[in-house]
């Protein structure tokens, strides 16, 4: 089967993007032609990752990636850069030269969008991914409504959560599938830690606590660094982030006279997340007050790896995370409760087998969703589904 995608892919960073490349590599391990058209190379340097063009695992087995690049020609008045009208292009040139089967595309604007133009010209079957706060956005704005639920309706299958489905005629939701993850063997299979060893700061043997996680105010950031500024013992401060406030989240840090135990890093692309965890003594998630019901992907992926994770009460109530048995599978934190937050930190950072017991149980406990054995089911489970929107 040949799959033409049409998504966000890295370097540019996030759940979608990340989730798009999992996906695509599995399919390609499978021996499914795949090819990614995406706009990743244009992304803004704030949220872009650290990799190159040419790094081998961009691109992984059997994947192809087509990507749209910045044209001025057009001299557009208002300026606008056509992402959809680029996308949409480059996706018919693809079919034109290769026998696609169908086209997946994931988040609606611009990717979904321009999926509906390349389903409608080239008769192609359209499987629709959307995020959630994408899908609702959308129905929920007069101006672009009408186009989603046009999408929705066009679709042979839409993937996504329920948050949109409201907007929804009930023939519309038919289509829609829950959204489901399960994590790639190179989470759970043993492999090296990120070398830490040339980085400033870092003496081998000291515990690593790990922040991971775009610079908004609702991550918990602040809290962490007031937290740790309190804590006298060793420790590196691993932080892997950009975003609208980063100059604040580097500016705290050097208020709480974090500096010299912070190491800040760009994002990474997904396929070294998994070292980084293993290279983490604790990763700590304190989303807070954050309106996106979509419980985060970094504590499941941190655990799979074996990594001790803190969360927040927040994430504790959401998803499978509701499961986890404080002390044993993860660590409950209020990021609002900063002496809470101080003490649990420390005892983490005192006490590291305490961390390694911690994270052997949340490793165990989410080695039943993400096994091997499930990840071949899941990959299964979404070549039934083309197989079934191709007939």
């Amino acid at each position: 089967m040949q799959v033409l995608f049409i998504s966000k892919y890295p370097p540019i960073e996030g759940f979608v993007s990340s989730y798009a490349y999992w996906l695509v590599r599995a399919l390609g391990e499978r021996g499914h032609r795949v090819f990614v058209v995406t706009n990743s190379t244009e992304v803004d340097h704030t949220y872009k990752e650290d990799t190159l063009i040419d790094d081998a695992l961009l691109a992984p087995e059997e994947v192809t990636l087509c990507h749209t690049c910045e044209d001025r020609t057009l001299g557009c008045v208002p300026y606008f850069n056509p992402f959809t009208e680029k996308l949409a292009s480059l996706a018919l040139d693809l079919i034109d030269e290769h026998d696609i089967s169908l086209i997946d595309s994931w988040y609606l604007l611009p990717y979904g969008v321009a999926g509906l133009m390349v389903s409608l010209l080239s008769g192609l079957p359209l499987v629709g991914r959307v995020a959630g706060t994408d899908g609702e956005r959308m129905c929920g704005s007069p101006q672009f409504r009408r186009l989603a639920l046009s999408f929705f309706e066009h679709c042979s299958q839409v993937i996504g959560n329920a948050r949109f489905i409201s907007f929804m005629t009930s023939e519309m939701q038919q289509k829609v599938i829950p959204h489901g993850i399960v994590l790639h063997p190179s989470f759970t299979e043993q492999r090296p830690p990120l070398d830490l060893s040339g980085y400033p700061h870092y003496t081998e043997g000291i515990p690593v606590i790990t922040f991971v996680g775009k610079a908004t105010s609702f991550k918990g950031f602040f809290s962490l660094a007031d937290a740790l500024s309190r804590i006298r013992e060793p420790f590196l401060f691993l932080v892997i982030s950009n975003g609208p406030e980063y100059p604040h989240f580097a500016a705290h840090v050097k208020n709480r006279a974090l500096e010299e135990k912070t190491l800040f890093l760009p994002f990474q692309p997904p396929w070294k997340m998994p070292a980084v965890y293993r290279a983490s003594t604790v990763v700590v998630c304190l989303e807070h007050g954050n309106l996106i019901q979509r419980a985060p992907i970094v504590p499941r992926e941190a655990a799979s790896c074996k990594c001790c994770t803190v969360i927040s009460p927040e994430i504790h109530s959401k998803g499978h995370y509701r499961l986890l048995e404080n002390g044993v599978h993860t660590v409950v934190a209020d990021p609002e409760n900063r002496e809470d937050l101080r003490n649990a930190l420390q005892n983490l950072i005192a006490h590291p087998e305490k961390a390694e017991m911690v994270g052997e149980g949340g490793h165990e406990f989410f080695s039943r969703l993400d096994s091997p054995r499930n990840h071949r089911m899941y990959v299964d489970t979404v070549l039934k589904m083309y197989r079934k929107v191709c007939e």
